[in-house]
């Protein structure tokens, strides 16, 4: 039997309807006709993929990785490359539109490359074998290499493939610019000089057994470059994992600041600083809050790597800053996925910035966030960079302008 599939979900998933109750079907396009495998039913819905296309779309591509159809990390590969593009346009417009009532002011969506984008891959251990887990699975799948990562990346995988790995859970490869690699090794480690022994082109080696941390080669860092500016990742901070696509979302960043030098700049959920060093030197000074205290010691580490002088940082809760920041002209936000708390919405309100640039990687909490905001900031415009190709997550840059400057 088969079933039409009438649009996509924000996920990327075909719609369909089995007996009255809505569908989400994986791997399946608008206006194809597939035949499809249930694989859960909820009360009020059901999640299935498809087994057999009767109806191709023209937008329907061969996908290259071999692990598609299994592992959960890719979700939108099918789709040739302007489609996916025009997806997540769309996603973006709906969802606006919906929940924060913006009519207009979406530009188009900047592609970066395709893949071996990643810089960073997070793989699960299982009975000795490396892999990805399957979507809403345990079972692993195991991989020669990922599509998305670096190639460098794809050389250690094959590496790891050939040793034992008995008695690690989880490895975590980092690699920058240079293609020098930090792998961070989580599990029940014995012998350390094995890894040592049989990781012999791999610059940074870092151990974990849960209570105890150890850099047993190298550092427990590696230094990348964002532009002209140079950043130290820890093996457990937070980083872009597109190098390169995080340069073309920072120069769109830089262009909404439209920063004259004289200009005072709050860098919300700042991480490890990047996003305000990138800016420090067309403003007057940067502060920098974040909650997390290892990011901020990364961040000051960062600070003085470049020897950026008006640029401050704060380990603080974003919810306790009111009435700090008075003279601040233009305020950044890039929150985690979960977007911002109705106490930090509060607080940044109260410091009647001139701008808000709200970086973003959920469109939900960011329609969320901008249908408060929009009470005392006009929504001018908003781009999207596709960070994250062959998924359906996209990065997001949203410009808001007071409706009143006087303070």
């Amino acid at each position: 039997m088969s079933y039409r599939i009438d649009r996509l979900d924000d996920f990327g998933r075909g719609i369909t309807f089995v007996k009255n109750k809505i569908c989400f079907v994986s791997n399946a396009l608008v206006g194809e006709e597939v035949d499809i495998n249930i694989l859960s039913e909820k009360s009020k819905y059901l999640e299935a993929n498809s087994t057999k296309v009767f109806k191709k779309s023209k937008s329907r591509i061969d996908t290259k990785c071999p692990y598609y159809n299994l592992c959960g990390g890719c979700n939108v590969s099918h789709m040739n490359f302007i489609e996916e593009l025009n997806f997540k346009k769309n996603k973006v417009e709906r969802i606006l539109k919906k929940y924060a009532k913006v009519n207009n002011g979406v530009k188009e969506i900047i592609k970066t490359d395709r893949f071996n984008y990643r810089n960073k891959a997070t793989l699960k251990v299982k009975d000795g074998n490396l892999g990805y887990f399957q979507n809403k699975s345990y079972d692993l799948v195991n991989i020669d290499s990922c599509l998305l990562c670096t190639n460098r990346i794809n050389e250690v995988i094959k590496e790891l493939n050939t040793i034992n790995l008995q008695g690690i859970n989880e490895i975590v490869i980092r690699c920058n610019k240079k293609n020098e690699i930090l792998l961070y090794l989580i599990g029940i480690i014995e012998n350390e000089n094995y890894y040592l022994d049989n990781l012999k082109d791999v610059e940074n080696i870092v151990i974990s057994n849960y209570k105890n941390i150890k850099t047993i080669k190298g550092n427990n860092y590696i230094i990348d470059s964002i532009g002209d500016m140079s950043f130290r990742v820890s093996y457990n901070s937070f980083f872009q994992v597109n190098t390169y696509g995080v340069e073309v979302l920072y120069e769109k960043v830089k262009e909404y600041a439209d920063l004259t030098g004289r200009e005072s700049v709050l860098d919300l959920y700042c991480g490890t600083g990047t996003i305000g060093m990138y800016l420090s030197s067309f403003a007057k000074d940067v502060y920098g809050i974040e909650i997390n205290k290892n990011a901020v010691n990364d961040a000051i580490f960062n600070k003085e790597l470049n020897n950026i002088k008006n640029i401050d940082f704060l380990c603080e809760d974003i919810s306790k800053i009111k009435n700090n920041f008075k003279d601040v002209d233009l305020i950044i936000i890039d929150p985690p996925r979960s977007g911002l708390s109705l106490e930090a919405i509060s607080n940044i309100l109260s410091i009647k910035s001139k701008r808000i640039i709200y970086v973003s990687c959920e469109p939900m909490t960011l329609a969320r966030d901008l249908n408060i905001i929009k009470e005392e900031y006009d929504f001018k415009e908003i781009t999207l960079v596709d960070m994250f190709p062959n998924t359906y997550h996209v990065e997001t840059v949203s410009v808001l302008c007071r409706k009143t400057i006087e303070k």
